[in-house]
Protein backbone atom coordinates (compact mmCIF):
# COMPACT_ATOMS: atom_id res chain seq x y z
CA UNK A 1 0.00 0.00 0.00
CA UNK A 2 1.03 3.58 -0.63
CA UNK A 3 0.81 6.11 1.38
CA UNK A 4 0.49 8.86 -1.51
CA UNK A 5 -2.67 6.85 -2.44
CA UNK A 6 -5.16 9.38 -3.69
CA UNK A 7 -8.23 6.83 -3.21
CA UNK A 8 -7.02 6.30 0.65
CA UNK A 9 -6.15 9.53 1.09
CA UNK A 10 -9.50 10.41 0.33
CA UNK A 11 -10.78 8.19 2.56
CA UNK A 12 -8.84 9.66 5.37
CA UNK A 13 -10.26 12.90 4.52
CA UNK A 14 -14.20 11.73 4.57
CA UNK A 15 -13.41 10.10 7.81
CA UNK A 16 -11.70 13.08 9.54
CA UNK A 17 -14.90 14.83 8.48
CA UNK A 18 -17.55 12.26 9.58
CA UNK A 19 -15.51 12.27 12.96
CA UNK A 20 -15.88 15.44 13.05
CA UNK A 21 -19.28 15.91 12.14
CA UNK A 22 -20.30 13.11 14.85
CA UNK A 23 -18.41 14.86 17.14
CA UNK A 24 -20.77 18.09 16.89
CA UNK A 25 -23.81 15.91 16.91
CA UNK A 26 -22.72 14.19 20.12
CA UNK A 27 -21.84 17.49 21.56
CA UNK A 28 -25.30 19.05 20.68
CA UNK A 29 -27.33 16.04 21.83
CA UNK A 30 -25.83 16.31 24.88
CA UNK A 31 -26.00 20.17 25.40
CA UNK A 32 -29.91 19.59 24.54
CA UNK A 33 -30.23 16.99 27.06
CA UNK A 34 -28.25 19.60 29.78
CA UNK A 35 -25.56 16.72 30.19
CA UNK A 36 -22.85 18.75 28.93
CA UNK A 37 -20.53 17.91 26.25
CA UNK A 38 -18.58 14.95 26.56
CA UNK A 39 -14.48 15.76 27.02
CA UNK A 40 -11.73 13.62 25.55
CA UNK A 41 -13.55 11.65 22.95
CA UNK A 42 -12.81 13.75 20.30
CA UNK A 43 -10.53 16.99 19.82
CA UNK A 44 -13.48 18.67 18.44
CA UNK A 45 -15.79 18.53 20.63
CA UNK A 46 -14.90 20.86 23.24
CA UNK A 47 -14.25 23.59 20.67
CA UNK A 48 -17.14 22.57 19.46
CA UNK A 49 -19.34 23.05 23.07
CA UNK A 50 -17.45 26.55 23.23
CA UNK A 51 -19.19 27.78 19.92
CA UNK A 52 -23.05 28.23 20.29
CA UNK A 53 -23.13 29.00 16.66
CA UNK A 54 -21.69 25.75 15.79
CA UNK A 55 -24.12 24.14 17.58
CA UNK A 56 -27.45 25.61 16.77
CA UNK A 57 -26.10 25.12 13.14
CA UNK A 58 -26.30 21.33 13.83
CA UNK A 59 -29.82 21.15 16.12
CA UNK A 60 -33.24 20.64 14.32
CA UNK A 61 -34.93 23.22 14.05
CA UNK A 62 -38.56 23.18 15.30
CA UNK A 63 -41.26 24.81 13.91
CA UNK A 64 -43.34 27.43 15.60
CA UNK A 65 -46.14 24.95 15.69
CA UNK A 66 -44.30 22.74 17.48
CA UNK A 67 -42.62 25.14 19.75
CA UNK A 68 -45.74 26.53 20.90
CA UNK A 69 -47.33 23.14 21.66
CA UNK A 70 -44.41 22.30 23.16
CA UNK A 71 -44.53 25.26 25.67
CA UNK A 72 -47.70 24.32 26.67
CA UNK A 73 -47.25 21.31 27.02
CA UNK A 74 -44.70 21.06 29.27
CA UNK A 75 -47.20 24.19 31.39
CA UNK A 76 -49.20 21.68 31.87
CA UNK A 77 -53.44 21.91 33.28
CA UNK A 78 -51.81 25.40 34.53
CA UNK A 79 -51.24 27.11 31.11
CA UNK A 80 -49.95 30.11 30.30
CA UNK A 81 -51.23 33.80 29.28
CA UNK A 82 -49.67 34.86 26.03
CA UNK A 83 -46.80 36.82 27.57
CA UNK A 84 -45.50 33.96 29.69
CA UNK A 85 -45.95 31.63 26.17
CA UNK A 86 -44.00 34.87 24.01
CA UNK A 87 -41.25 34.61 26.77
CA UNK A 88 -41.01 31.11 26.64
CA UNK A 89 -40.53 31.02 23.08
CA UNK A 90 -38.02 33.82 22.92
CA UNK A 91 -35.67 31.75 25.20
CA UNK A 92 -36.15 28.77 23.29
CA UNK A 93 -34.54 29.85 19.98
CA UNK A 94 -37.30 32.24 18.53
CA UNK A 95 -36.49 35.26 19.48
CA UNK A 96 -37.71 37.20 16.56
CA UNK A 97 -41.35 35.61 17.25
CA UNK A 98 -43.39 39.20 18.04
CA UNK A 99 -46.51 39.19 19.94
CA UNK A 100 -48.69 40.19 17.00
CA UNK A 101 -47.33 36.84 15.18
CA UNK A 102 -48.28 35.11 17.51
CA UNK A 103 -51.88 35.76 18.23
CA UNK A 104 -52.89 34.55 14.48
CA UNK A 105 -51.16 30.93 15.82
CA UNK A 106 -52.84 31.08 18.68
CA UNK A 107 -56.24 31.51 16.91
CA UNK A 108 -55.51 29.02 14.41
CA UNK A 109 -54.51 26.31 16.74
CA UNK A 110 -57.46 27.32 18.33
CA UNK A 111 -59.47 26.64 15.59
CA UNK A 112 -58.07 23.18 14.66
CA UNK A 113 -58.65 22.46 18.10
CA UNK A 114 -54.66 22.22 19.56
CA UNK A 115 -55.26 24.19 22.25
CA UNK A 116 -57.89 25.92 24.46
CA UNK A 117 -58.34 29.60 25.64
CA UNK A 118 -59.84 30.90 28.96
CA UNK A 119 -60.88 33.78 28.49
CA UNK A 120 -61.71 34.72 32.04
CA UNK A 121 -57.90 34.32 32.83
CA UNK A 122 -56.34 34.44 29.54
CA UNK A 123 -54.68 30.94 29.39
CA UNK A 124 -53.64 29.06 26.84
CA UNK A 125 -53.54 25.02 27.11
CA UNK A 126 -52.79 22.13 25.23
CA UNK A 127 -56.00 19.58 24.51
CA UNK A 128 -55.73 15.84 24.13
CA UNK A 129 -55.89 16.99 19.84
CA UNK A 130 -52.78 19.15 20.57
CA UNK A 131 -51.03 16.57 22.02
CA UNK A 132 -51.85 13.81 19.46
CA UNK A 133 -50.48 16.69 16.45
CA UNK A 134 -47.04 16.85 18.78
CA UNK A 135 -46.72 13.65 18.83
CA UNK A 136 -47.23 12.72 15.42
CA UNK A 137 -45.84 15.83 13.40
Amino acid sequence: MKNDDPFLSRIRKEREALQKQLADLDTAERVYLGIGPKTGQFPFVEAAANQTNAIAAVLPKMTIKDAILTVLGEAGSRGMDASELLQSLQTRGLADMKRENLYPKLSYFKHKRWLSHDLEQGLWKITDEGRKELLFS
